[in-house]
């Protein structure tokens, strides 16, 4: 979801983007900072991930993800992204796939594009956490498993 300004002459967007930005009415779920720029992601209920840039306060980079989202975190490198998927059938659209429950993927910083994704579990994921290292990956889900 978004604001935008519209010009009433022609109808054109003036900001070229929305002048504010957000999950629209579903929550936000994840939350991450970036661990070496001035950076954060969001994730949530409303199956987007958003790369937001502090110093401008605004959305710079977001993907639909298909199904709703609850955890994030970064690489300690900043490299990558994890997001683990799940979440109440009521929670999300219509078109979310259930195939995604319990699922995550890892997703490359740059450009959001997916590098992997498995479903180690039927139920959300709801957290995730990398070694301080970065070559090892732990994941929580909402049936009780690490």
């Amino acid at each position: 979801g978004g604001v935008h300004e519209i010009s009433a002459a022609d109808g054109s967007d003036i900001n070229n983007g929305p002048i504010v930005a957000c999950h629209f009415n579903r929550e936000v779920q994840g939350l991450a900072v970036h661990p070496l720029k001035e950076e954060f992601c969001t994730v949530g209920g409303d199956e987007t991930i958003r790369l937001w840039d502090i110093s401008i306060k605004n959305v710079v980079k977001m993907v639909r993800l298909g199904a709703p989202a609850r955890c994030v975190v970064y690489a300690p490198s900043g490299e990558f992204l994890v997001v683990g998927f799940g979440g109440n059938k009521n929670d999300c659209n219509s078109d979310a796939s259930p195939d995604r429950e319990g699922s995550f993927v890892v997703l490359n910083e740059s450009n959001l594009s997916i590098i992997h994704e498995a479903r180690d579990s039927k139920q959300p994921i709801t957290d995730a956490k990398f070694s301080l290292d970065g070559h090892m990956l732990a994941l929580g889900s909402a049936d009780h498993t690490i």
